[in-house]
Protein backbone atom coordinates (compact mmCIF):
# COMPACT_ATOMS: atom_id res chain seq x y z
CA UNK A 1 0.00 0.00 0.00
CA UNK A 2 1.29 3.17 -0.69
CA UNK A 3 1.18 6.96 1.51
CA UNK A 4 -1.95 7.81 0.27
CA UNK A 5 -3.58 4.77 1.42
CA UNK A 6 -3.88 2.86 -1.86
CA UNK A 7 -2.20 0.18 -3.13
CA UNK A 8 1.27 0.50 -5.29
CA UNK A 9 1.41 -1.23 -8.68
CA UNK A 10 -1.01 -1.26 -11.85
CA UNK A 11 0.72 0.42 -15.21
CA UNK A 12 3.89 -0.21 -16.69
CA UNK A 13 6.17 0.20 -19.02
CA UNK A 14 8.63 -2.21 -20.78
CA UNK A 15 11.57 -2.09 -18.59
CA UNK A 16 9.64 0.24 -16.22
CA UNK A 17 9.31 0.65 -12.49
CA UNK A 18 5.15 0.03 -11.64
CA UNK A 19 3.53 3.20 -11.89
CA UNK A 20 2.06 3.89 -8.12
CA UNK A 21 -1.67 4.38 -7.82
CA UNK A 22 -1.00 8.71 -6.29
CA UNK A 23 0.77 8.87 -9.84
CA UNK A 24 -2.20 7.15 -11.45
CA UNK A 25 -4.78 8.70 -10.22
CA UNK A 26 -2.71 12.09 -10.17
CA UNK A 27 -2.42 11.53 -13.97
CA UNK A 28 -6.16 10.60 -14.58
CA UNK A 29 -7.83 13.38 -12.98
CA UNK A 30 -5.53 16.02 -15.05
CA UNK A 31 -6.67 13.67 -18.06
CA UNK A 32 -10.09 14.21 -17.37
CA UNK A 33 -10.24 17.99 -16.72
CA UNK A 34 -8.72 18.20 -20.12
CA UNK A 35 -11.13 16.42 -21.26
CA UNK A 36 -13.71 18.33 -19.63
CA UNK A 37 -15.79 15.21 -18.55
CA UNK A 38 -18.68 16.88 -17.16
CA UNK A 39 -19.48 18.69 -20.30
CA UNK A 40 -18.01 15.93 -22.53
CA UNK A 41 -18.93 13.23 -21.16
CA UNK A 42 -22.63 11.11 -20.94
CA UNK A 43 -24.93 11.23 -17.92
CA UNK A 44 -25.51 8.23 -16.79
CA UNK A 45 -28.51 6.69 -17.01
CA UNK A 46 -31.49 8.03 -14.67
CA UNK A 47 -28.38 10.54 -13.22
CA UNK A 48 -29.37 13.57 -15.49
CA UNK A 49 -29.46 16.01 -12.56
CA UNK A 50 -28.05 15.89 -9.12
CA UNK A 51 -29.89 13.32 -7.36
CA UNK A 52 -29.71 11.90 -4.01
CA UNK A 53 -28.79 8.18 -4.11
CA UNK A 54 -31.50 5.77 -3.61
CA UNK A 55 -29.28 3.92 -1.03
CA UNK A 56 -27.22 6.95 0.48
CA UNK A 57 -23.61 6.54 0.08
CA UNK A 58 -20.08 8.13 0.77
CA UNK A 59 -19.91 9.95 -2.21
CA UNK A 60 -22.25 13.22 -1.18
CA UNK A 61 -25.43 13.90 -0.61
CA UNK A 62 -26.07 14.79 -4.49
CA UNK A 63 -24.01 13.04 -7.28
CA UNK A 64 -23.79 13.88 -11.21
CA UNK A 65 -22.73 10.45 -12.51
CA UNK A 66 -20.68 10.93 -15.74
CA UNK A 67 -19.67 8.00 -18.25
CA UNK A 68 -17.01 7.50 -21.32
CA UNK A 69 -17.74 6.84 -24.69
CA UNK A 70 -16.95 3.02 -23.78
CA UNK A 71 -19.56 3.08 -21.48
CA UNK A 72 -21.81 4.77 -23.17
CA UNK A 73 -21.82 2.47 -26.28
CA UNK A 74 -21.85 -0.39 -23.95
CA UNK A 75 -25.01 0.88 -22.25
CA UNK A 76 -26.72 1.32 -25.98
CA UNK A 77 -26.32 -2.16 -26.93
CA UNK A 78 -29.39 -3.93 -27.27
CA UNK A 79 -27.98 -7.32 -26.40
CA UNK A 80 -27.13 -8.42 -22.48
CA UNK A 81 -23.74 -7.50 -21.33
CA UNK A 82 -22.50 -9.20 -18.38
CA UNK A 83 -19.11 -7.19 -17.91
CA UNK A 84 -18.79 -3.80 -18.24
CA UNK A 85 -15.99 -3.26 -21.21
CA UNK A 86 -12.52 -2.68 -20.31
CA UNK A 87 -11.65 1.27 -20.32
CA UNK A 88 -15.19 1.95 -19.14
CA UNK A 89 -14.88 4.87 -17.04
CA UNK A 90 -17.46 6.30 -14.50
CA UNK A 91 -17.08 9.60 -12.74
CA UNK A 92 -19.06 10.73 -9.64
CA UNK A 93 -19.39 14.68 -8.84
CA UNK A 94 -20.53 14.36 -4.91
CA UNK A 95 -22.08 18.13 -3.83
CA UNK A 96 -23.69 18.92 -0.33
CA UNK A 97 -26.61 20.63 -2.44
CA UNK A 98 -29.30 19.71 -4.84
CA UNK A 99 -28.36 22.60 -7.41
CA UNK A 100 -25.02 20.71 -7.43
CA UNK A 101 -22.94 24.46 -6.42
CA UNK A 102 -20.83 22.79 -3.30
CA UNK A 103 -18.72 20.13 -4.99
CA UNK A 104 -17.73 17.55 -1.41
CA UNK A 105 -15.98 14.73 -3.71
CA UNK A 106 -14.97 13.56 -7.14
CA UNK A 107 -14.70 9.52 -7.38
CA UNK A 108 -14.01 7.77 -9.93
CA UNK A 109 -13.73 4.24 -11.22
CA UNK A 110 -11.98 2.62 -14.08
CA UNK A 111 -12.06 -0.67 -15.70
CA UNK A 112 -8.30 -1.86 -16.26
CA UNK A 113 -9.19 -5.84 -16.72
CA UNK A 114 -11.63 -8.70 -16.50
CA UNK A 115 -13.08 -7.58 -12.34
CA UNK A 116 -10.17 -5.40 -12.39
CA UNK A 117 -11.08 -1.41 -11.37
CA UNK A 118 -8.75 1.19 -10.29
CA UNK A 119 -10.74 3.45 -8.02
CA UNK A 120 -9.75 7.16 -6.66
CA UNK A 121 -11.55 9.53 -4.78
CA UNK A 122 -10.46 13.56 -4.43
CA UNK A 123 -11.74 16.18 -2.45
CA UNK A 124 -13.55 19.51 -3.65
CA UNK A 125 -9.87 20.77 -4.67
CA UNK A 126 -8.99 17.89 -6.40
CA UNK A 127 -6.29 16.93 -4.07
CA UNK A 128 -6.53 13.36 -3.85
CA UNK A 129 -7.91 11.05 -0.64
CA UNK A 130 -7.11 7.45 -1.60
CA UNK A 131 -6.91 5.35 -5.24
CA UNK A 132 -5.44 1.83 -5.72
CA UNK A 133 -7.01 -1.75 -7.44
CA UNK A 134 -9.48 -3.76 -5.27
CA UNK A 135 -9.81 -0.91 -2.45
CA UNK A 136 -11.77 -2.74 0.10
CA UNK A 137 -13.37 0.58 0.89
CA UNK A 138 -14.60 1.00 -2.50
CA UNK A 139 -15.18 -2.96 -3.60
CA UNK A 140 -17.28 -4.02 -0.01
CA UNK A 141 -19.86 -2.11 -1.16
CA UNK A 142 -19.67 -1.91 -5.08
CA UNK A 143 -19.54 -5.31 -4.66
CA UNK A 144 -22.82 -5.74 -4.88
CA UNK A 145 -23.66 -4.39 -8.17
CA UNK A 146 -23.46 -5.16 -11.87
CA UNK A 147 -19.41 -5.76 -12.52
CA UNK A 148 -18.51 -3.48 -9.46
CA UNK A 149 -21.08 -0.30 -10.65
CA UNK A 150 -24.14 0.48 -8.33
CA UNK A 151 -25.14 3.21 -9.95
CA UNK A 152 -26.91 1.10 -12.97
CA UNK A 153 -26.98 -2.04 -14.07
CA UNK A 154 -25.52 -3.92 -17.22
CA UNK A 155 -27.91 -4.28 -20.01
CA UNK A 156 -30.41 -7.69 -19.91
Amino acid sequence: MDAEGGETGGSQAMGTEPVDSKTQAQELIVRLQKEKYSQNFARAPDWETPLLPRAGGPHGAFLNIYVNKILEDALAKTEPLSAWPIGSLIVKDGFRDGQGAELQLVSLMEKRGEGEWFWAEYNASLNLIVAGNDLSSCTTCHSGGSDQVLAFSLPQ
